[in-house]
């Protein structure tokens, strides 16, 4: 439209004798402006052309940044999903080291307690072992002793009283 209109004023111009295709013959002047429009619908063409391809590059810029952003879409939905894989992963680990560490201190508290138990269980022995001798020798004592020895009712009571302690060493062992 544009060559049309430039190409109309030209004509009506050098038709009346006026813009630059005035000087010489008419068929000189008539040559030179077709000479102006064709160069200018060449001019219009490319520009046409150029136009034309712009907007294929540019459909061409759009279609490849929207198949980048479903590339980019896509990769940060993956990324976010080994994000939480990788939480939940991590929680388990936190969890699994705070279930070791506990059983660590059971065990220790058990390994303690059967030292003690242990450590108890030797004391108890040594300590039946010195009650059975003093129970022995209450009961020697007492076998020697006439009935009626004040001292008699005295040795009863410690062989009475390590009887006792027998019994609960063995309730230790």
């Amino acid at each position: 439209i544009a060559v049309l209109i430039v190409s109309s004023i030209a004509i009506w111009h050098t038709y009346r004798g006026l813009g630059p295709f005035t000087s010489g013959p008419m068929e000189t002047r008539l040559l030179a402006l077709q000479v102006f429009i064709a160069a200018g619908s060449i001019t219009i063409l490319f520009l046409s052309a150029a136009t034309t391809e712009r907007d294929v590059i540019q459909g061409a810029l759009r279609q490849a940044r929207d198949e980048l952003e479903q590339k980019v879409a896509e990769r940060t939905a993956r990324l976010g999903e080994a994000n939480m894989r990788l939480a939940r992963e991590l929680a388990e680990r936190e969890r699994a080291e705070a279930e070791r560490r506990m059983l660590e201190a059971q065990m220790l508290q058990a390994q303690k307690l059967e030292s003690l138990g242990l450590l108890a269980g030797g004391i108890a022995h040594d300590f039946n072992n010195i009650l059975t001798a003093i129970l022995g020798r209450a009961e020697l004592a007492l076998a020697c002793l006439p009935q009626g020895s004040p001292v008699r009712n005295h040795v009863g009571e410690i062989a009475t009283a390590s009887q006792r302690a027998v019994e609960l060493a063995g309730q230790m062992l």
